[in-house]
């Protein structure tokens, strides 16, 4: 894998939506019919199988499907921090502010002009 390959599994790993994994009638999609952000969203599923042995054969009389996201801060703190928003400086505090902002304006010779702040 590539780093592009990576922002772009990041970035989709980031964008995934809960409701297209659901068809119109609200019954959960298929792992193999959900669009590929989705898919990668699952972090573990579990589906257990209710059944009926009245008879001898045992017949199944329910399902019950469990999906484990993957939790979007991580994903969004990697890509962030790939992407150069967060810094972290000595202290390793990140997302500090500069504490005074100097604006210089100058004119084409490049002297400054009266606007100096």
């Amino acid at each position: 894998m590539n780093r592009t390959e990576w922002y772009e599994r990041l970035e989709k790993l980031c964008t995934y939506d809960v409701r297209k994994m659901f068809d119109c009638c609200g019954h959960l999609l298929a792992i193999k019919d959900m669009p590929e952000n989705e898919r990668l969203a699952i972090a573990d599923f579990e589906v257990i199988e209710a059944l009926c042995r009245k008879r001898r054969a045992p017949r199944a009389r329910g399902v019950t499907k469990k999906i484990k996201l993957v939790n979007r801060l991580k994903p969004l703190e990697l890509l962030g921090k790939a992407k150069g928003w967060f810094r972290e400086d000595a202290s390793g505090d990140e997302n500090k502010t500069p504490k005074r902002i100097e604006v210089l304006f100058v004119d084409a010779k490049g002297e400054p002009g009266p606007l100096s702040i």
